[in-house]
């Protein structure tokens, strides 16, 4: 093979060497599922791609379970009006009781037509609305009717992108989990829970993050316990008892980023304790703040 190829030119050789086989990466499969029906229901064959029930709709609930038993990164999409959440506690699973996201299959986005025109209702039947441990991303939509938290996260990554959380007990329960919330607001809770209450349990830390949002109307805007990280950008925590509270300091405090923000009008006084990374712009406080913030 060599001495031929020493008599032939590099050009010859190399046209006639096998074509390379390029390697292509390795990609999900998104699948979208339209939502026909605005009363619960249970999908009658999860994981087959259709997401529909008994009588051939697709319900929103139907549609999370076979997103559940999926890998792909799947879409739900929501119409104009009101999706209810009514099956009673039975199984624990994702046919009963609140939406569970489950870790392992793919990402999950949940998409309205902004929260005016398209609400998930949890009739104050059930303790919260969402239960992420997977990745789920709400987009452009309501959610309310929860008992106490609208969402709890536990381990969860949860998006939060032009929504609204409003009527329910309170906001969003993290724990061990990554948050992200964007052109939205969280308002109107009802008296004895924070509105974000940021926690952990493994050791490591939970982040919340704010951007272009608003916190108000509820016990304590932000209430973190342990080294958790929150960052707030153009963000406004105002009218509710107490802006920003880290409930257990002795047990570590939060690392918490700021820019563009305002925590002002809320009943009482504010403290961060911990490290503070203020990058300035409109930044205030009414009453004490500590670790370099300035009360004004």
């Amino acid at each position: 093979m060599f001495g031929l190829c020493s008599r032939r030119s590099r050009a010859q050789c190399l046209s006639s060497a096998p074509p390379a086989v390029e390697v292509l990466e390795s990609r999900r499969l998104l699948t979208t599922f339209n939502v026909n029906i605005f009363n619960d229901s249970v999908d009658a064959n999860p994981g087959d791609g259709v997401a529909e029930d008994a009588d051939g709709n697709t319900s929103l609930r139907a549609a999370i379970m076979d997103a559940n038993a999926l890998p792909s990164d799947d879409v739900v999409v929501l119409a104009n009006g009101t999706y209810v959440i009514e099956i009673p506690s039975a199984s624990g699973a994702d046919a009963d009781d609140d939406l569970d996201i489950f870790a392992g299959s793919g990402s999950l986005t949940v998409r309205g037509n902004g929260p005016i025109a398209t609400t998930i209702d949890g009739r104050s039947k059930f303790n919260t609305v969402f239960d992420v441990a997977g990745k789920l991303r709400l987009e452009d939509i309501s959610v309310t009717g929860a008992k106490f938290e609208a969402i709890s996260s536990t381990g969860g990554e949860l998006t939060i992108v032009r929504s609204e959380l409003s009527q329910n007990g309170s906001g969003i329960d993290v724990i061990d989990a990554v948050v992200v919330i964007e052109d939205s607001t969280l308002n109107n809770f009802r008296p004895g829970h924070p509105i974000i209450d940021v926690r952990n349990t493994s050791g490591a830390h939970s982040e919340v993050t704010l951007i272009n949002s608003t916190i108000s109307g509820g016990d304590i805007g932000i209430e973190t316990e342990f080294p958790n990280v929150i960052n707030l950008y153009n963000t406004t925590i105002t009218e509710n008892k107490r802006g920003f509270r880290n409930v257990n300091p002795q047990l570590g405090n939060p690392v918490v980023t700021a820019q563009n923000t305002v925590i002002s009008g809320n009943d009482l006084l504010n403290r961060i304790d911990g490290e503070f990374n203020d990058l300035g712009g409109n930044f205030f406080f009414v009453g004490r703040s500590v670790a370099g913030a300035i009360a004004r």
